[in-house]
């Protein structure tokens, strides 16, 4: 039998060096890099007269490119920039009319990026009616000498219904030096009027202004919140990864005078944070989780200060080298969890009290579970409230307990 030998010739094209610009698709072309974005048109801002050097106000150019894909439910690619994109003035995600929005952004490059210069008590990002969405890799500073800002400002309308079911991911915020700054605000003016929910965000960096003193003691800028949640129907969402630091407060559902809270139900795993002066205020009847992750060097870990009653679980954490006594603190009567958490210093030494129950109430409840605390006795109690406690394996950090606790204290009412 003879055989014949069939070859293909296929040549071989030299594409030449691309620049920045030049690695990410232009406006009308399509996506098939990922499944969130595939078939999906790109809009480059550069395409749209971004120039990235710093001086030139790139915020036309990045709301025309979100104007575009808005049309198109497309994406908005934000390019690596030869210095940093500066933005004078707020980027609108915002529906046209009233249906709701369908963006993506990616975004590539190092921290610092974008730089919004704009005026005091405005948003980097304003966003309504957003669905469904994926944005990526987005490195924001506010410059100092702005007050009251916040990169992302997520909220509703009544034409635009629900904002919900989209993920942030790989962030890095700056809040700068300014009093009221903010990482993400949620229905802070009309988050009644519909959800917003499901929001995931993961991996995200956010740093405030903050620092320590000569003595080591937390100082933070009054109001710089990561993440403050004041909308009535803003609920169920998810905090994977990430880190916060020198924050007033890493989470909160209510304004720094208590005037205005929000709902609840927010969920964090693996988080860490350094430097905060409250890591976590929660003041809402909701139910919250704390899992994993490593927390240092702050004042205040945990404060229920408002809306009995909450269901609150921390586990699997460890809470290291606090500035103050009672780290964890319930105002309010609430359901408070504490499973497999260290409470430790560094140099040895005991807390005078790691957790404080101080509330007047309803009854409530403390479980405690194969804990770990450096402090003199495990609780202390005040005011009114009849607790419903369980200490399960619970151990003092280089010592026995005295003043009547024990490792094990199960079904103590008090």
């Amino acid at each position: 039998m003879k055989c014949t030998l069939f070859i293909l010739l296929i040549p071989v094209i030299c594409l030449g060096q691309f620049d920045v610009k030049e690695n990410f698709s232009v406006k009308g072309e399509i996506s098939s890099d990922d499944s969130q974005t595939a078939a999906r048109a790109l809009f480059d801002v550069y395409s749209f007269g971004a120039k990235g050097d710093g001086v030139s106000d790139d915020s036309p150019a990045f709301n025309a490119a979100v104007k575009a894909a808005r049309s198109a439910k497309g994406t908005v690619i934000i390019p690596p920039a030869p210095k940093f994109y500066r933005l004078n003035s707020t980027i609108n995600i915002i529906p046209d009319g009233s249906d709701q929005i369908w963006i993506d952004i990616k975004a590539k490059g190092r921290a610092g990026e974008i730089r919004y210069f704009g005026p005091s008590n405005t948003a980097v990002f304003k966003i309504i009616g957003l669905k469904g969405a994926l944005w990526e890799g987005l490195n924001v500073a506010i410059e100092d000498g702005r007050t009251g800002c916040q990169v992302f400002d997520i909220d509703t309308t009544v034409p635009a219904n629900s904002s919900s079911f989209n993920t942030f991911k790989t962030f890095y915020l700056n809040l700068g030096k300014g009093t009221n700054n903010i990482g993400i605000r949620t229905g802070a003016i009309s988050g009644g009027n519909a959800d917003i929910s499901n929001y995931n965000f993961e991996n995200m960096i956010v740093f405030g202004g903050g620092g320590r003193d000569g003595s080591g003691k937390v100082v933070s800028i009054p109001g710089q919140y990561a993440f403050q949640n004041l909308g009535d129907n803003t609920l169920s969402m998810v905090w994977y990864g990430g880190f916060a630091a020198h924050c007033d407060r890493v989470y909160a559902n209510r304004t720094p005078d208590g005037s205005r809270r929000g709902n609840g139900s927010v969920m964090f795993y693996g988080l860490g944070g350094s430097g905060n002066n409250i890591d976590f205020e929660f003041a809402w009847e909701q139910a919250y989780v704390l899992s994993g992750g490593r927390w240092e060097a702050g004042n205040k870990f945990l404060r229920v200060s408002d809306g009995a009653y909450s269901s609150i679980v921390v586990e699997g954490l460890v809470i290291h080298d606090y500035s103050s006594d009672n780290q964890i603190e319930a105002l309010v009567a609430t359901s408070l969890s504490l499973k497999g958490i260290q409470i430790s210093k560094t140099h040895g030494g005991l807390y005078k009290n790691c957790i404080s129950l101080n509330s007047n109430g309803r009854n409530a409840v403390l479980n405690m579970q194969n804990c770990a605390l450096s402090s003199n006795i495990p609780y202390t109690k005040t005011g009114s409230t009849k607790w419903d406690i369980t200490v399960l394996g619970v151990s003092k950090l280089d010592g026995v307990w005295s003043n009547g606790f024990f490792a094990n204290e199960i079904g103590v009412r008090k």
